[in-house]
């Protein structure tokens, strides 16, 4: 059976279930006690406050089984605090619009989601249509560098209840990984081996983007396999570390020009005549590029270099665009943007 998303989200964390207006109000309780704790000045406190109040709200009105997780966080001796809000609902069909527009509640604090935008120092938003969203708002004491965001929106093929595809991110300091699984086929089996490719590539700190699919490619034996991309960006060398089995392509963008790389021509956790090899290569990246990450649901030809808009608007607001416009009805589609 196919992992919960909510618990993945969620792993390692200690959360508070989200069930009712008293739910809320430990939640605000919860940041400002370790936003205290952390040492953060009141401003702060209050400002990732109604942060966790709106996206709790948005949990009692949208979601389902609704989870907060409220955590101190450090970034170059800067305290700050980490909220994550997952949940098992049916995930935002427009979320530019969600997290452009007007509150729609009145048991809010007033600001909604663009609230949130707004009043975070960075968000993660990672959205499965049909299975649930989670939002990760990060607050800091004072400046901090500023670390890319990450955006995740998928959806199943039409006619199954979840999608093949899984996807996910692991920080460090100064590291970011970023993979996309694509299990072979639809539905729960091809989820399954999805899911298994991105445990094996979470349990291998410390190993290149080749090697993590070669202990993919080990913990997918006797599964239906999957094809599957690892990015890793170092933020010191600018560099990334890139490898891919299959077709799950990397896009690097900016305003007319975009490089595209794909991977090795074959399925991981299938037996084969010949011996495998995993190529990886060292990709440049500077700080005004966007990394896209795309499943075969996707298509090849999917472009952004000339959207100046869309170059310039969220991830989420990105991840948004190239699934509408490129995702095919036919297939399992899922989008990581970093930016």
């Amino acid at each position: 059976m196919e992992t919960l998303l909510i618990d993945d989200w969620t792993r390692g964390l200690s959360w508070l279930h989200t069930l009712d207006a008293a739910s809320v109000s430990l939640s605000r309780d919860r940041v400002r006690e370790v936003g205290a704790r952390a040492g953060l000045g009141e401003e702060a406190i209050g400002a990732i406050a109604i942060v966790v109040s709106e996206l709790a709200h948005n949990q009692l009105a949208h979601g389902v089984r609704g989870r907060v997780a409220v955590h101190a966080i450090e970034r170059g001796g800067v305290a700050g605090v980490e909220i994550v809000a997952a949940d098992e609902g049916r995930g935002m069909v427009d979320p530019t619009r969600a997290f452009e527009g007007a509150p729609s509640s009145k048991a809010t604090l007033g600001v909604g989601l663009a609230g949130v935008r707004s009043l975070s120092d960075e968000l993660d938003v990672d959205i499965r249509l049909g299975e649930g969203t989670c939002i990760c708002a990060r607050k800091f004491g004072a400046a901090v560098a500023r670390r890319r965001e990450i955006a995740i929106l998928g959806r199943p093929c039409i006619g199954e209840r979840v999608s093949g595809d899984q996807a996910g991110f692991e920080r460090s300091e100064g590291a970011l990984l970023l993979f996309v699984a694509d299990g072979l086929g639809h539905g729960p089996e091809a989820r399954e081996a999805a899911d298994r490719a991105l445990r094996s590539a979470r349990q291998g700190p410390g190993l290149g983007s080749s090697e993590l699919l070669c202990a993919a490619d080990a913990a997918l034996a006797r599964s239906r396999g999957a094809v599957m991309a690892v990015a890793q960006l170092d933020e010191g060398s600018a560099s990334i570390d890139f490898a891919s089995v299959g077709n799950v392509l990397l896009h690097v963008v900016r305003f007319r020009q975009t490089r595209i790389f794909t991977g090795s021509s074959f399925v991981l956790g299938m037996a084969t005549a010949s011996p495998k090899r995993i190529a990886s290569e060292r990709i440049p990246v500077e700080a005004g590029e966007i990394i896209v990450m795309c499943s075969d649901g996707v298509s090849s030809r999917a472009t952004l270099e000339t959207r100046r808009d869309v170059l310039h608007a969220s991830p989420i607001a990105i991840a948004q665009h190239v699934l509408e416009t490129f995702g095919q009805d036919n297939d399992d589609a899922t989008v990581l943007v970093a930016r």
